[in-house]
């Protein structure tokens, strides 16, 4: 009886199926309540946009009102006013492209990004790594035939202890949104994947 110390490694794309989008809203004024006044206005026209859109404004979160004082670089002087909206919602390019035109349509003063998720990743974290012990037992079992032995169990296994996850954004996603167009081509693209590394060091029993 001996053992064998075996790594085994794994590698899967994951469809994303949620998302996260970040409104930023920035206004500017000659005093601070004139920033602040302009930043609720643009505020309020964001929320509605999103009521048209279909959102339920009780999923949207809204950070605090930040108000900076004018850089000593600004020659005009202005009173920034800056406003963080977000919300979370099924991995929709329709939803990305719906709220880009009406931003531009509405020439709202906001920009937006967006994060593209998993809603279970921790399912999937386990898929990736059940393959890697898997690749870990076909490397040990080719290394005991040549021995003229068999893999008969594990004596100890160890997963790496980081995640290497790579969430990748649709770059032709942003293509199309860059131009305004607001055409339907939204429905024809598909959020990237997730890809998800795993790793697992495997001592196999062999006889």
């Amino acid at each position: 009886m001996g053992q064998i110390k075996i790594k085994g490694s794994a590698k899967r794309e994951f469809k994303a199926d949620a998302m996260e989008i970040t409104i930023s809203v920035s206004t500017k004024g000659e005093t601070p309540a004139l920033a602040v006044n302009k930043g609720k206005k643009e505020t309020e026209r964001v929320l509605q946009l999103l009521v048209d859109l279909g959102l339920d404004l009780s999923k949207v979160t809204m950070k605090k009102d930040k108000v900076s004082e004018p850089s000593r670089y600004d020659d005009e002087k202005f009173y920034h006013f800056e406003k963080e909206i977000s919300f979370k919602t099924d991995a929709n390019l329709i939803t990305l492209e719906q709220l880009s035109s009406g931003i531009i349509n509405e020439e709202i003063n906001a920009t937006y990004s967006e994060y593209f998720s998993l809603t279970d990743v921790e399912a999937a974290k386990k898929e990736v790594l059940q393959e890697a012990l898997l690749d870990a037992k076909k490397k040990a079992e080719a290394i005991a035939e040549t021995l003229g032995q068999k893999v008969v169990g594990i004596e100890c296994a160890k997963c790496d202890d980081y995640d290497d996850d790579d969430i990748i954004e649709p770059i032709a996603h942003k293509m199309c949104l860059a131009e305004g167009s607001g055409s339907s081509l939204a429905s024809q693209l598909s959020p990237d994947t997730i890809s998800i590394d795993k790793s697992i060091d495997v001592s196999w029993i062999i006889e």
